[in-house]
């Protein structure tokens, strides 16, 4: 199996003419207006391998019948000679130690090419769907699939660590570590030159860098190398400076850039830094304000500062501050346009283990990610304001003055007071049960889709 690029999800008419298709149904508006019937759109899933096993095996009798006799003895002249799996994995450390790629024998890249071509055939096709990654890294890939620079080592290395991950095989993981401490050599070497470091295939170096570190990331270790990452390619995005907003990978990869700041900030119960939230006021008269990301960023940047204030014992303030917050992001959900919506499924269309018996439909796997975003950021509001009226009323000596000031801003009667304190605190409980639903109802789309 190989991979080859992103197949197109437009109808056979379209595909053929080269006309742009915009895959409306149940006819796409360019045979319409030639009024022709529409052949349809045929599945991309079914279309992302490709079965290379008969050219595999042509490549190895291929390359015997051209071995040399000295090189035949050289490979193959004693059984402790022989290449197994683990040997193999030793010849990639020995790699990473001498760094030098022009000593590997023969009839190493035979070996290695199947498993390497799978990996990032599932890595491409499978693994980054929900992510910013899957809008231009397989073009980006296919434009140059053999450069030896920091970009390619960090593909292998994501694509090794997610196919170890999916096929539970520590040899896969042995592999993508020996391209990541590459990848690293690589990436130090394109930062201390001026011209490299600006190139977007630096960039996504960087960006891939922290997705492996998330990848491998144990939940009890300290997610301290992601964090160097994500905050690396934020220097790299000044370095950049207005010029990066000239092509649309590049203001890509610049809201990509700055959405993972603010995700590690709101994950770290850290303000989103002064110099990012600069950074990103500058460049908006460069970008597209409807662009999903950017729209929803304003939300999680204001979302960390309220976490970052209130992480000990949020007070009154903070709590009605995360109560604005929340209505605002309601807001958002419903203004939201149709391409974005989801619809729920029939009861005939529901799986009978679905929770609730509640199952979303999405039109993509990014508008599913996208809406899963964004209630987890109302599921952390509703949790802090939860938390932080329940602190108030188990503990009321040390939060009397806190309490006095925050029903002294809804009235003066101290029965109502109470009474809004607790429906607050009910409907924060009740709003937390909803989304974790919606959560749960989105997984049946999302394992269903990648099933299919």
């Amino acid at each position: 199996m190989v991979f080859s690029g992103k197949p197109s999800t437009a109808c056979h008419t379209c595909r053929e003419k080269r006309r742009k298709c915009d895959r409306i149904q149940p006819a796409c508006t360019q045979c319409f207006r030639q009024k022709i019937p529409c052949p349809g759109y045929r599945d991309a899933t079914a279309l992302r391998f490709r079965d290379e096993t008969g050219l595999v095996a042509h490549k190895v009798q291929r390359a015997k019948r051209k071995q040399s006799p000295v090189d035949a003895v050289s490979c193959t002249s004693s059984p402790s000679q022989s290449r197994n799996g683990s040997e193999i994995l030793d010849q990639f450390e020995w790699l990473d130690e001498a760094g030098d790629t022009g000593l590997l024998p023969l009839s190493f890249p035979l070996l290695v090419e199947p498993f390497e071509a799978t990996a990032i055939t599932y890595f491409m096709t499978a693994f980054i769907t929900t992510s910013p990654f899957y809008a231009y890294l397989p073009d980006l890939y296919q434009s140059e699939p053999i450069a030896n620079d920091a970009m390619s080592s960090a593909i292998h290395a994501t694509a090794f660590a997610t196919f170890a991950l999916k096929t539970r095989d520590v040899s896969y993981m042995k592999i993508a570590r020996t391209n990541y401490a590459l990848a690293l050599a690589q990436t130090n070497t394109a930062l201390a030159s001026p011209k490299d470091a600006i190139l977007d295939r630096t960039l996504v170096a960087v960006l891939l860098l922290g997705l492996f570190e998330a990848i491998i990331f144990q939940g009890r270790e300290s997610p301290e190398s992601w964090t160097a990452h994500t905050f690396g390619a934020l220097e790299l995005l000044r370095l950049r400076g207005k010029q990066q907003f000239k092509s649309k990978l590049a203001q890509h990869l610049f809201i990509q850039t700055i959405t993972n700041i603010r995700t590690s900030c709101v994950q770290r119960v850290v303000p989103v830094p002064k110099e990012c939230l600069t950074l990103h006021d500058d460049a908006l008269q460069f970008l597209d304000r409807k662009d999903p990301a950017l729209r929803l960023g304003p939300i999680i940047d204001r979302a960390a500062s309220i976490r970052n204030r209130g992480k000990n014992c949020p007070g009154p303030e903070i709590i009605y501050e995360a109560r604005d917050l929340d209505r605002e992001t309601v807001a958002l959900m419903d203004s939201l346009e149709e391409e974005l919506r989801y619809t729920i499924r029939s009861k005939e269309d529901t799986p009978p283990w679905s929770f609730l018996g509640v199952a979303y439909r999405y039109p993509s796997h990014r508008v599913a990610k996208y809406w899963n975003a964004i209630r987890m950021i109302r599921m952390l509001l509703n949790e802090l304001i939860w938390r932080g009226i329940t602190l108030g009323f188990d503990d009321p000596h040390a939060q009397k003055s806190s309490d006095e000031t925050l029903c002294n801003s809804v009235c003066s009667d101290p029965l109502c007071r109470c009474t809004y304190l607790e429906r607050l605190k009910t409907t924060a409980a009740e709003n937390m049960a909803e989304i974790a639903t919606a959560v749960l109802a989105s997984y049946i789309y999302i394992t269903w889709h990648n099933h299919a």
